[in-house]
């Protein structure tokens, strides 16, 4: 069993035993006390993800960003954000707060938004090197693979793109397929083709 599976695992006893307090803080203060029970349970599942969202602030604007189509405009948040955890490295375990299947680390999922960013914009080599730093700090990250794929698809390279597509599949990561992979690689192709061309980094 692989990390990804087990995180499902543990992730759907988290939330039983979540919802386990709720109905016992539901059984117990009501109805003298409704209101106020409703509230604690309401705490207990929006807060951790509030306080994340505070000290997470660029990462989750990178995140924005780039689901918006806009991966350039979402290099300058990720960055700041890698800086701000160098500076208090405490941070990261705040990753816990909120659950991630495929890693625990946010420095890892950091530099794997980077290299996505990158490789939305057409630019293999600083993709590559994200990825790469990625798979340094968490070695069972399976998206980095994903993303190498992809890479490795749309330069037409469909054995390298296969190596990595199985090495995400050995760590839980079992949504796509080469073919799959090589449709993704074209619409990303056209993508980058009709991007208007950035200035590079000074």
């Amino acid at each position: 069993m692989n990390r990804t599976h087990r995180l499902k695992i543990l992730y759907v006893v988290v939330l039983l035993a979540l919802l386990a307090v709720a109905l016992l803080l539901a059984s117990r203060f009501s109805p003298g006390l409704g209101p106020p029970a409703i509230i604690a349970v309401g705490l207990l599942f929006f807060l951790p993800g509030r306080i994340q969202g505070l000290f997470f602030r660029d990462f989750f604007r990178g995140r924005r960003l780039l689901g918006s189509g806009l991966p350039a405009e979402a290099l300058v948040p990720f960055r700041l954000f890698l800086e701000q955890i160098e500076r208090k490295p405490w941070q990261k375990r705040l990753v816990w707060l909120a659950w991630g299947f495929y890693s625990t680390d946010i420095e890892a999922m950091t530099w794997n938004n980077i290299g996505a960013a990158h490789t939305e914009l057409g630019e293999w080599s600083a993709a590559r090197e994200a990825l790469g730093k990625a798979l340094a700090i968490d070695g069972e990250y399976p998206i980095p693979h994903f993303n190498l794929a992809l890479i490795a698809s749309a330069e037409g390279d469909r054995e390298q793109a296969q190596r990595e597509v199985d090495a995400a599949r050995r760590l839980g990561y079992r949504e796509t397929s080469v073919d799959q992979l090589t449709q993704q690689a074209q619409s990303l192709l056209a993508r980058i083709e009709g991007r208007e061309p950035r200035e590079p980094d000074a």
